[in-house]
């Protein structure tokens, strides 16, 4: 009777043990033991192990991408280029307006100038006439 309720063949040993060690990385990744609450009801499904495996291979590609140095050097050297550019627009901007502002004081100073000028010669014709 005892080797009835022993596993039969050394595949079904290797099968449960298999198994065991899915349910255990599984369990550990995801939070909870190796029995996750209701796993253990018979009316459920079996798991279907190569697609459980492939989703946790993909979410660990999505963790590993969060803490990959490169990358992150990567997005930060854009990101810094991104500010770089923006800040060198603003400056080019901001130094057209200086320039064009020069330019207006020049107009006005070369205008007072130019108003004195006439204002002492209107004087001088006043005085002689």
């Amino acid at each position: 009777m005892d080797d009835e309720f022993q596993l039969t063949s050394a595949r079904e040993r290797r099968k449960a043990a298999k198994k065991g060690k899915i349910s255990d990385v599984f369990g550990d990744f995801f939070g909870f033991g190796p029995n996750p609450p209701g796993c253990m009801k018979k009316d459920l499904s079996s798991f279907d192990f190569k697609k459980e495996k492939s989703k946790f291979l993909a979410m660990l590609n999505e963790e590993i991408k969060q803490y990959d140095l490169q990358t992150i050097k990567s997005d930060m050297d854009s990101k810094i280029d991104i500010i770089v550019n923006s800040i060198k627009k603003e400056e080019k901007l901001i130094m057209n307006e200086e320039n064009k502002q020069l330019r207006n004081l020049e107009k006005l100073h070369y205008m007072y100038d130019y108003l004195q000028e006439d204002n002492k010669a209107t004087s001088l014709s006043q005085q002689q006439a």
